[in-house]
């Protein structure tokens, strides 16, 4: 081991232990590519939630459903550093959920679409983080990059359901918010 990181070494351990503020002595800092808690994509998103057979019902039951999204002005220090961001995102999956109240289980995979032509395969699992009226209301889906770009990375899909049709019985919905990687 070089002599500079095993004195950086000493110095982030000494500092942590008598209470001082820890540092990252220079050569020990992330390597190239690899992204840090902070460095973060924020897009505006826009898309369609479509849920199988008869729609959402009066009483929970467990529904498959589709949703598309697209993304549009994305922010951040990815985009500043000419990184992919992300331009659309194709899901599948269950949860159980009716026209009035918590959505007990959600759960889905799928594909995001990258500005430079990649894809990521994600998945997504959530339980008490969305609850509807009418079929509308707001949600909360945390969202794991497993592979391609950004693997291992997670992101945050926050948006609101809103729909005209009637409950029971509605098959699809807006989708409007924020979707972040982090």
């Amino acid at each position: 081991m070089f002599t500079r990181y095993r004195l950086a070494g000493a110095v982030v351990v000494a500092s942590a232990s008598l209470g001082g503020i820890p540092f990252a002595a220079p050569g020990i800092a992330a390597p190239p590519g690899i992204r840090t808690a902070d460095s973060i994509i924020t897009c505006t998103e826009n898309g369609t939630v479509r849920w199988a057979g008869s729609g959402l019902g009066e009483k929970p039951s467990k529904l498959e459903w589709t949703a598309t999204t697209a993304f549009t002005d994305c922010k951040g220090p990815a985009v500043e550093e000419g990184d992919p961001y992300p331009v659309s995102m194709d899901e599948q999956g269950t949860e159980v959920a009716s026209c009035d109240g918590k959505v007990n289980v959600h759960q889905g995979t799928g594909t995001i679409t990258w500005s430079d032509g990649g894809t990521s395969r994600i998945s997504s699992a959530s339980a008490g983080n969305q609850s509807k009226s009418k079929g509308s209301g707001p949600a909360t889906f945390p969202i794991i990059i497993e592979s391609g770009t950004y693997a291992g990375h997670t992101a945050s899909d926050d948006n609101t359901v809103s729909t005209e049709q009637s409950c029971p019985g509605v098959t699809e919905a807006s989708l409007t918010g924020t979707f972040t990687v982090n």
